[in-house]
């Protein structure tokens, strides 16, 4: 006897069931195993796979559920749920085989943590580490109605925002697009290709890419150069409210950018307010103190 644990991830703006039950079906029927999709009352897909299982390794099926309001996407992953399989316990010893699917049909957090030249990321869709502590997306502040590209710490219910791109230029509609350009610049348009936002870096390289890092800095870099001395531009050098753990503080002797935190003017506007938290600069017998 053995048995296989669903994964449950979170799902918002689920715009076509019909297609989202297809697209499942041909993966887990790619997988050599047979996928019956049955909905229950509460808003559950579950899917399941059925087939003998004799020398047959154990299969990961990811179960999905729509989100009532989008504010429920913030749920951690659970494991729930036990599915009987069949006749013998090596299942459970053997490789476990995951299969996915990106479905552009849903506002899903992926484990898709970069973004190529030409690639958008839209009002709809957000990109995440693989460890999923941060994401990378739109979000509207407390009441308000205005759009604003962030960064939020999502392993909490109310998803904490650590760093808004275009907090003195908010989008008024869900237009908004984030784009790479060939130069290695991150640039936020809206509906009618005005640029609200872009990463202003004076430096180019090619084969540009956007990365959003564990730490929870997004930065763009060449290829696959890790190096954060090479980075074309990161966002931990335009803090906005919240410091996180590997920014730094202070003046750049290099580069002359002075690293500061300042406030949220409201809870539901991200532009600077009234308060700035940083490093006074100070000259003394030739030394400068940071």
């Amino acid at each position: 006897m053995s048995y296989l644990l669903i994964e449950r991830i979170g799902v918002s703006h689920l715009r076509d069931r019909d297609a989202l039950i297809k697209s499942l079906q041909q993966v887990i029927e790619a997988q050599g195993a047979l996928g019956l999709v049955r909905e229950q009352s509460s808003p559950l897909l579950n899917f399941y796979t059925r087939r003998s299982i004799t020398n047959f390794h154990a299969v990961t099926v990811t179960l999905i559920y729509e989100a009532t309001y989008a504010k429920e996407t913030w749920k951690a992953p659970k494991i729930s749920d036990i599915l009987y399989l069949g006749t013998t316990m090596n299942a459970l010893r053997t490789v476990v085989f995951v299969f996915s699917h990106v479905f552009s049909l849903l506002r899903i957090a992926i484990a898709v943590d970069t973004i190529i030249v030409n690639q958008h990321i839209r009002d709809d869709e957000t990109i995440t580490f693989a460890s999923g502590s941060f994401e990378l997306g739109f979000f509207s502040p407390g009441n308000s109605k205005n759009r604003y590209l962030g960064i939020w710490y999502k392993k909490v219910a109310t998803g904490i925002v650590v760093w808004v791109a275009n907090r003195e230029s908010p989008l008024t509609d869900s237009s908004g697009v984030l784009k790479v350009t060939q130069q290695g610049i991150l640039v936020l348009v809206n509906g009618t290709n005005g640029i609200l936002w872009n990463s202003n870096s004076s430096r180019f390289a090619q084969d540009p890419n956007a990365q959003l890092l564990e730490s929870g800095n997004l930065v763009m870099r060449r290829g696959n150069d890790s190096d954060s001395e090479n980075f074309l531009w990161q966002s931990f050098d335009y803090p906005c409210n919240t410091f996180l753990p590997d920014m730094k503080f202070g003046r750049n002797r290099a580069t002359g950018l002075d690293r500061y935190l300042s406030s949220w003017k409201s809870v539901d506007d991200p532009s600077k307010g009234n308060f700035t938290y940083g490093c006074r600069h100070k000259k003394i017998s030739g030394l400068n103190y940071h």
